[in-house]
């Protein structure tokens, strides 16, 4: 009776034990799907000593803007399927169809890490976590992205927000970003995400 006892409590302990487990991806998940817009600046750092700033939008579902103001002017437009970078030197611009998960990651109307993504490693401190993660599905894995980690900071009230994306290309290469002055869930214009080439409208 008394084993019987043990084994009862053991299981009433199971789904606790579990979601304790759990809880510290949950949390992340919960907090990406609490965002419907995010702007911030940006550092880019790269793994051949290279430093681009600029400024980032996005706007959910599947809107993203990379805007590169240094050291030279470049621009990338998703929505969400296809991508669209223009080189302001070279003015000419390129277009890219993708089904790739990772290049549209952050944009995503509703995450599931545990159906979208491979989780490959979380590590949750007491002022800082990150997550790493790669694409699931195995027809993308040679995207041009393979890997994100994702980094957060925990304020005085315990919440987390995402302060620094790492990007590993196909190469291996990792690119670092690094946000500043972030602002979530507030109006941005659907115009920002419109791709306008300025070959054509010059604004004059």
């Amino acid at each position: 009776m008394y084993n019987k006892s043990l084994l009862f409590i053991f299981f009433l302990l199971i789904p606790n034990i579990m979601f304790a487990a759990a809880d510290p991806v949950i949390e992340v998940e919960n907090y990406l799907n609490s965002i419907t817009t995010f702007s911030a600046d940006f550092k880019q750092y790269g793994s051949d000593g290279t430093i681009k700033e600029g400024k980032f939008l996005l706007s959910k579902p599947g809107k993203m803007k990379w805007e590169y103001l240094k050291p030279k002017k470049a621009l990338v437009i998703s929505n969400g399927k296809n991508i669209v970078y223009y080189d302001y030197e070279l003015e000419e611009a390129s277009y890219i169809s993708t089904k790739a998960v990772l290049a549209h990651f952050l944009s995503k109307e509703r995450i599931n890490l545990a159906k979208d993504v491979h989780v490959e490693k979380y590590t949750a401190g007491k002022h800082c976590s990150e997550l790493v993660i790669s694409e699931k599905n195995k027809d993308y894995e040679k995207s041009a992205i393979a890997g994100l980690t994702l980094k957060f900071e925990r304020d005085d009230n315990h919440k987390i927000k995402l302060v620094e994306v790492d990007v590993i290309d196909e190469s291996g290469q990792e690119i670092e970003i690094i946000f500043n002055n972030i602002k979530t869930n507030t109006k941005i214009n659907k115009s920002e995400f419109i791709f306008k080439n300025p070959n054509f409208f010059s604004g004059s």
